[in-house]
Formats: structure tokens, sequence, C-alpha cells
């Protein structure tokens, strides 16, 4: 008598960050969004195959630079290493500065050091920078879906339906979504391996809402304060199965885009031209969803091989305090589960959800 297995494993992880507590903000839409999908749908006998990948990373800034605002304005210092030469220290020009030379001791004005001296003195504006680290008011998000799909030597069916929008979504809605179910019989010598992941990586400086309104709740300041801490942020979901009999189905759900509150280059409280922009911090939620459900295929009583899935979870955000050059961690989240059936398999369910967001309603 064939022994058989049942196994349900359900786990909703669901991590929602409210009013003074740090969450994970996502980076604005740009002004161009993109949308497309696609639909799979095969039946064969012998050997299939399925590979996809998204690699998808936005910022509010820019990619792997910094656009920094700086005003080399001098900084008084009898002991300094220039010398204003103008008459007028109201109406400052470039050619009133020159370097401390020996005998100028008795010049009134002297001033110790321009902040940046690889730029002109009283030079203004944005100038570019490696990254890392984050610029200031910068957030990050990476998403990515990896599928490996091999069927050989039985009968396949696979179907699928893929989208993917860079717009911002309302709350019932996705960035991305993915969904489909497969039966496989095989021969003898048959099997099908399959491997499915998807992830979101985010990380985000320090964001001061002091003198912003960055939220659709007019309250959304007098909830959180005047600003959003740190965070960084990694979570990974999927599957792995090699079976000879099976049918199964699976969907992949994650929001990662905001709503853009100011836009870059537009003026704020404490810099001539915002270098970022900014998102609407109190939208749907950050979000991972990822299910998969294994059973016998047709009226098998059950899937005949091995099945695994597994979350992981690290997650790290500042204190409420906001600290500027000092960070100080507030959260450090590690969470890790996997759940693994062989043999008979009559029933196995998994379905695990991320959320991370800042709510004042």
């Amino acid at each position: 008598m064939k022994k058989q297995w049942f196994l349900i494993g359900i786990l909703i992880l669901a991590w929602i960050l409210v009013c003074t507590v740090s969450a994970d903000v996502r980076p604005p839409e740009t002004k161009e969004t993109q949308s497309f999908a696609t639909v799979t749908s095969v039946e064969v006998y012998g050997a299939f195959s399925e590979s996809d990948i998204l690699g998808w990373r936005q910022s509010n800034e820019a990619l792997d630079k910094n656009r920094d605002y700086i005003s080399n304005a001098p900084l008084l210092d009898d002991d300094g290493d220039w010398t204003f030469t103008g008459e007028n220290i109201e109406n400052m020009q470039p050619s009133d500065w020159r370097p401390r030379e020996p005998g100028d001791e008795n010049q009134f004005w002297i001033f110790a050091f321009f902040p940046y001296p690889n730029f002109p003195p009283l030079f203004e504006g944005f100038v570019e920078s490696p990254e890392p680290p984050l610029g200031r008011y910068e957030v990050q998000i990476a998403s990515s879906i990896r599928e490996d799909t091999l069927a050989n030597q039985g009968l396949t069916s696979y179907a699928k339906q893929s989208s993917i929008d860079t717009r911002a979504p309302a709350a019932n809605m996705f960035n991305v979504e993915q969904r489909k179910a497969v039966g496989f019989a095989g021969t003898a010598t048959g099997r099908i391996v399959s491997d499915e992941s998807a992830l979101i990586d985010g990380a985000g400086a320090t964001i001061q809402t002091a003198g912003r309104q960055l939220g659709s709740c007019p309250f959304l300041n007098d909830c959180i304060g005047n600003c959003v801490p740190p965070f960084c942020t990694i979570v990974e979901m999927g599957s792995m199965l090699d079976m000879k009999e099976v049918q199964f189905a699976s969907e992949v759900k994650s929001r990662t885009i905001a709503k853009v509150a100011i836009e870059s280059g537009e003026s704020s409280s404490d810099e001539p031209a915002a270098q970022v922009a900014f998102p609407v911090i109190d939208g749907p939620p950050t979000t991972l969803v990822y299910g998969i459900r294994v059973t016998g295929p047709g009226q098998a009583p059950a899937a005949v091989g091995d099945v695994m899935a597994y979350m992981n979870v690290h997650a790290q955000d500042g204190s409420p305090g906001c600290p500027g050059s000092s960070l100080a961690k507030g959260i450090d989240l590690v969470y890790k589960e996997k759940t693994t059936a062989g043999g008979y398999v009559s029933l196995f369910e998994k379905k695990m959800q991320y959320e991370s967001g800042i709510q004042c309603h």
C-alpha cells in the first residue's frame, strides 16, 4: 500500500509599521513609465523548458551615483589658507580670493578654508559622487523574480501569466504579478524540476519631513514626527520541486513603487532645490507575496517526489530619533523558514506575505 504524506504549510508574515515607527519607503514613479505582460500556454509530450528573470532597480535620485548640492562658502579662521582681497564682503566674487601667502598676516579678512577645495571659491550647484553611501534623502529598491523549469520524458501542461507595471499602483494592485499552473505525468524515467524565487531589497537614508507634506493624510507629520529613520531590508521567498508526477500552481505579487509627493527640483525648506523626488510615504505598503500549492495530477491521489518552500527576511531600521551622522539601529530582525516534503505528497500548500508601511489614517 502506498504511503501517503499530507502536509499543509501556511505562513503569513505581515510587518505593518504604523505612526512613529519606521518603515520601508518606496521610491516614486518616474515621469516615463513602462507596462508589459506575457501569456504562455503549452501542452507537450516530450521535453519542455521555461526560463525567465526580472531584475528591476529604482531610486528617487540616481542609481550608482549621488547628486549633492554644495555651497563652497569660506569659513572664517585667522589661521586659514585663503585671504579675501575684495572691498565688499557682501558682494564676494571668486576673483576676490587667493591662497594665503607669507606677509598676509595683517589682512583683516582671513578665512580658514573652503569646505570643497577641489571646486572654485563660492561655487554653488549639484555635483556627482559615487555610491555607496546613499545620497541625502535617497531611497532605493530592487525587485527580482526568477524561474527555471525543465520537464522531460512525460506529458507537460504549462500555463503562465505575467505582468509588470512601473506606475505607482493602488492599494489593491501590484507592480509585479505572476501566476502559473503546471501539470506533469512522467514515464518511468521522466522528471520535472522547477526552481522559483522572488525578492525585494530596499534601503533608504533618513527622510526629513519637517516643512514638507509627504503624505496623502494631512496629519501625517503629526503622526510620524519630523523624520522617517533609515532602513535596510531584504526579503526572499521561493520554492523548488523535483517530481515524477505533480500538479502545482504558484503566484508572485510585489508592490515597490510609490506616488510622487515633491518633484525633484522643487523648492524645499532647507536647500535651494530638492535633489531628489520625494515619495508619498503613507501610501500602500511595500509588499511581497508568494504562494505555492502542490497536489497529484488529474485523478492521482498524490504527487510523487520532493518539494520545498522557504522565506528569508532580514530587516534593519533606524531608531525613531532619526540620527544624522551617528546611525543607531532601532530594529534588527532576522527570520528564516523552510518547509519540505518528499515521497507521496497529497497536499503541500504554503503562502507567505511581507508588508512594511506607514499608515496614519
